[in-house]
């Protein structure tokens, strides 16, 4: 009996399987918009599924933001302004920059040893006459000296009152003191007396207003 061959067939079927859904473009190609952050992104493609999407944010320079989809000038200042800084110098306006064409507070400038920023200008402080006192403290006197390299003058460095002497903040110098009582025992004999201190220095015997007799400071 002859033999009966049996040939199978099998067909690839193409396009047979579940159809794809259509993406859907989240902007229109070429567009630009902010991000939250004040960064910009722009709407690109197609990409594999043939769709337009946002792209990454992209920053903006120093002193630019993102306004209405591009960067623009977020300027801190107006040209030619000028102010005083944090640490006490003296701040300008500077602009337009060279990368982003803004404006914005350069450096700060320190002013001089003796001067203090106001109103963006640096002024002399306590100027005063040279050769004026002033008290500093109960104790010591200051003098006004000056001017230095930028034409300030200021008082230098207190000297202190004599022994049994206070400075009178009225005139600005020592003057002997005056107890509001008289002690016990007086210290001294008589107006005027001396006592030596040692070879160069000697003490004076005064008289106060209520008549205590008492030592001044060392005198040479």
């Amino acid at each position: 009996m002859p033999k009966r061959i049996v040939v199978a067939l099998v067909l690839t079927a193409t396009g047979c399987g579940p159809a794809t859904t259509p993406c859907e473009d989240q902007c229109d190609p070429g567009g630009t918009s902010c991000a939250e952050d004040g960064r910009v992104i722009s709407c690109v493609g197609p990409d594999g599924d043939g769709c337009f999407d946002w792209s990454s944010p992209a920053a903006c320079a120093e002193h630019q933001r993102c306004v209405d989809g591009a960067c623009r000038c977020e300027d801190i200042c107006e040209p030619g302004a000028v102010a005083c800084g944090p640490e006490g110098g003296r701040i300008s306006c500077t602009g337009p920059g060279p990368e982003d064409g803004c404006f914005a507070w350069g450096d700060e400038e320190p002013c001089g040893l003796h001067q203090l920023c106001t109103g963006g200008e640096c002024l002399c402080r306590n100027a005063c006459a040279p050769g004026t006192p002033i008290c500093d403290g109960p104790d010591a006197v200051a003098f006004c000296v000056g001017p230095d390299a930028d034409g300030c003058t200021y008082f230098g460095d207190a000297e202190s009152c004599p022994a049994y002497r206070h400075c009178d903040s009225t005139r600005g110098r020592c003057e002997r003191d005056t107890p509001s009582e008289c002690y016990s025992v007086n210290q001294c004999d008589f107006e005027g007396q001396l006592l030596c201190m040692d070879e160069t220095r000697f003490r004076t015997c005064f008289r106060t207003r209520r008549g205590c007799l008492l030592w001044d400071g060392c005198e040479t």
